[in-house]
């Protein structure tokens, strides 16, 4: 339980905007139980957050090591990739995210955009078709969409 203590801690310091408090914090709850995900995916997540792609990246490896597949740790993973300029690994990992659930039209939309910088029309255009399909009021998806076609 002092793992979970120390979790905690690291929350009310993320929460605080004290992202190297927090980062002690979650890194003592690794020490103390090395093998739960969770703890991976939050530092990913704070150093994500500080552009700090690479580390997060391999926090949000061993996430993925240590847990069954749940597709928050694919979509931030993704994230890191597009990141570093890694669109190819992105692109899988937003995959392995929307194969574990398919009901997410934010992740379609961020797909989307990829695709259309890479120049894939078609690919974005599924995607923002997607996006609208599970948040019909989503105006950055029909901008995007209507811009597309346009």
């Amino acid at each position: 339980h002092r793992s979970v203590l120390q979790y905690n801690t690291a929350q009310v310091y993320v929460m605080l905007g004290q992202g190297e408090e927090a980062l002690a914090h979650y890194h003592r709850s690794i020490e103390m139980d090395p093998y739960y995900s969770e703890y991976y995916n939050e530092v990913g997540n704070i150093l994500q957050r500080q552009d700090r792609f690479a580390e997060a990246n391999a926090m949000y490896a061993q996430a993925i090591a240590y847990s069954a597949p749940y597709p928050e740790v694919h979509l931030n993973k993704g994230i890191c990739h597009i990141g570093l300029g890694e669109h190819a690994e992105a692109l899988e990992h937003f995959a392995r995210s929307l194969e574990l659930n398919p009901f997410q039209p934010d992740l379609y939309l961020v797909r989307a955009e990829l695709h259309e910088a890479e120049g894939r029309s078609a690919e974005a255009l599924a995607d923002y078709d997607a996006a609208i399909a599970l948040a019909p009021d989503s105006v950055p998806a029909r901008v995007n969409r209507a811009v597309l076609h346009y």
